[in-house]
């Protein structure tokens, strides 16, 4: 009896004559330490093999050790088989099984660890398999064992549909069905769900790439899409949100003022314009400004409030176009405003090109004074200037003109150095010969009579500066004298003359012609003829005005006027020179008595130079009685005998 740590060999009894020999081959070895019995090879008819009991009724082992093992029906109830190289089971249920090899017709166990391969068919409701594979981290590819979801059956998956990575834990498949729960769920192909796709997690988006769902690709929504807080658009330069339809953001809350709004800002989170609608109003707003930079048409079915068509579009901001469309009708241009509807301005409208009306147009219709209406040329301010004043209206044409331009009582100033033209037209063109009404006060340049006409009431009237003068020469004929001269000629001609011999007028040519300033008559006038030549000249100055008798006349050249006077010859009676002197033979007489003035109270002549006789005031001309005669020059003092005195040195009272 030992109880040594070393395997002891066993003595065996013959099974027909019971005797005794001790085995020595190896095959079966006692270890009295562990209490454990190794056996080469355990071969049974069906029997069981247990730890205690004779042969064939044994109770079940509790451990079992063999290298190889190999039966048609194996019962492991406890413990485990371990350290098989090789397993053959045709029937085998097993608690726990360690080999690395397994051949199974059927097979069943609560626990079974396979490092080697399986083949055959394997039911069980744990199994672990790996098959030619070792269990690994790396960053690598694999196919995963797959089991029947009814028999339990494994089998080799290898086909790309469906791999595994067990470094980065993807599992990668080209379709997906069923329902739970994924953590990250990685495809490049399609993901058909009949369900809902819920994205759990709150993680909030604030980039492309951030989010509780994020889609690198587009979306395609074919129903309805409901956003709880923002919708971001980041399409590198430009994002675009595009609609085939009616884009529309809609108030669905109730409350004391359900609206809708819907913003779009800049990088800066400060630039931007936004839409926002409240009950019963709509309004488009934008931090700076609004820029149309295409070609879409903004109509009143793309910006409305209660289905009406009469909305108002407000900016704080500018509303620019940068199109460059021109407009040649009312439906062309980069702005349209169609139907009946008009354009409201509070402020000031500045256009760079033409301005066209197919209707009336009406500048101040407020009536509003100061409210002016300016038409500027390339160098002229003021071209047009309608101007309503506060107590009266004016225009003025030209020149840059300023409020000191303007006159009250001219309702048009032409304010210009240059001209104005009037309408030209022959006599048969007057406007009551074309369909119209002669009126007081029309004006026109009539081109048949080449004078300007104006209309006054009843007639028209040349406005013409020329006029006729004419002027009368005698001579008496002596018989034999044919040529009469006189300066009166100068500027004649022969039919420009009325001749006439004693009041019997003569032919122009045939009874006598003029050369420069003489008369000469064909045949000469009988003694005492009395010859009349009148000269009728047509001019538009006149140097000289004359009477009949020649004697009264006012005659002006560059050195002055001069007006004549006499009963017999022509006297120079007041000569006005270039420097404004008046020379004056005769005297100044007023055409009533105490009625008229010389100058005024601020407009006082100088020094007078006259002798004075009589006068209005006593002290230009009083008469003082003195207490005796002194000689003129003599300087009187009022005192004395009488009213004055001769004065002394030191008076004040001079007389």
């Amino acid at each position: 009896s030992t109880n040594v740590n070393a395997n002891l060999s066993v003595p065996l009894h013959d099974k027909s004559t019971g005797n005794a020999a001790t085995l020595t081959s190896g095959n079966i070895v006692y270890n009295p330490f562990t209490n454990t019995i190794y056996i080469g090879a355990i071969v049974t008819n069906g029997g069981t093999i247990g730890s205690t009991g004779g042969y064939g009724n044994a109770t079940v082992f509790s451990s079992l050790h063999a290298v190889n093992f190999s039966t048609a029906n194996a019962v492991i109830s406890g413990g485990y088989i371990s350290s098989l190289t090789n397993a053959t089971i045709t029937t085998g249920s097993i608690t726990n099984l360690t080999s690395t090899t397994a051949v199974a017709t059927n097979f069943s166990s609560g626990n079974v660890n396979f490092t080697g391969t399986t083949s055959g068919t394997v039911s069980t409701a744990n199994v672990s398999l790996y098959e030619s594979v070792t269990a690994t981290t790396t960053n690598a590819t694999h196919y995963p064992m797959l089991s029947g979801i009814n028999t339990g059956n494994t089998a080799s998956f290898t086909a790309s549909t469906l791999t595994h990575n067990p470094s980065t834990g993807v599992l990668a498949a080209t379709t997906f069905s069923g329902a739970g729960t994924l953590s990250t769920l990685t495809t490049s192909g399609t993901i058909i769900a009949s369900g809902n796709i819920v994205a759990a997690a709150t993680t909030s988006s604030t980039s492309t790439t951030t989010g509780a769902l994020v889609v690198r690709g587009g979306a395609g929504v074919a129903g309805n899409l409901n956003v709880g807080t923002s919708v971001v658009v980041d399409g590198g330069a430009y994002g675009n949100v595009t609609t085939t339809q009616y884009a529309s953001v809609w108030a669905s809350g109730a409350g004391p003022n359900p609206y809708s709004a819907m913003q779009v800002r800049s990088s800066d989170a400060v630039s931007g314009m936004g839409m926002q609608a409240y009950t019963g109003s709509a309004t488009l707003y934008a931090s700076t400004s609004i820029n149309v930079i295409t070609n879409a048409t903004v109509r009143d079915r793309d910006v409305y409030s209660g289905g009406t068509v009469s909305t108002i579009f407000a900016a704080n901001g500018a509303i620019i176009n940068t199109t460059g469309i021109a407009s040649t009708t009312t439906g062309t241009g980069a702005v349209i405003i169609t139907g009946t509807g008009g354009l409201g301005v509070g402020g000031a409208v500045n256009i760079g090109g033409n301005v066209y009306a197919d209707d009336a147009m009406t500048i101040n219709g407020s009536k509003t004074a100061g409210m002016d209406f300016v038409v500027r040329g390339k160098t002229d301010n003021t071209l047009i200037w309608a101007r309503p004043g506060a107590s009266y209206d004016q225009v003025v044409i030209g020149n840059s003109a300023t409020t000191s331009t303007l006159v009250t009582g001219a309702k048009l100033i032409v304010n210009t150095t240059d001209s104005i033209m009037v309408p030209v037209g022959t006599t048969a063109q007057r406007p009551s010969s074309t369909g119209g009404t002669d009126t007081a006060g029309m004006v026109r340049y009539n081109s048949t009579s080449n004078v300007l006409e104006f209309y006054n009431g009843s007639s028209w009237v040349s406005a013409s500066s020329v006029f006729t003068t004419v002027t009368d020469t005698q001579f008496n004929g002596d018989g034999s004298t044919v040529g009469f001269t006189s300066a009166n000629f100068t500027s004649a001609t022969t039919n420009g003359i009325i001749v006439s011999i004693n009041g019997v007028v003569q032919i122009p040519s045939l009874a006598y012609s003029l050369t420069g300033t003489t008369i000469t008559f064909t045949e000469a006038p009988a003694s005492g003829d009395v010859i009349d030549v009148r000269v009728l000249l047509t001019s538009s100055t006149a140097t000289s005005i004359s009477s009949a008798n020649g004697y009264m006349t006012v005659s002006a050249d560059n050195n002055g006027v001069y007006i004549t006077g006499g009963t017999a010859a022509a006297t120079n009676r007041m000569v006005i020179d270039t420097s404004g002197n008046i020379n004056i033979s005769g005297s100044i007489l007023p055409s009533a008595n105490v009625t008229y003035n010389l100058g005024n109270a601020t407009s006082w002549f100088g020094t007078f130079y006259g002798v004075s006789t009589q006068a209005k005031y006593a002290d230009l001309a009083e008469n003082y009685q003195a207490d005796k005669s002194y000689n003129p020059g003599t300087v009187l003092m009022f005192g004395g005998t009488y009213e004055v005195t001769i004065a002394d040195a030191n008076t004040t009272a001079v007389a």
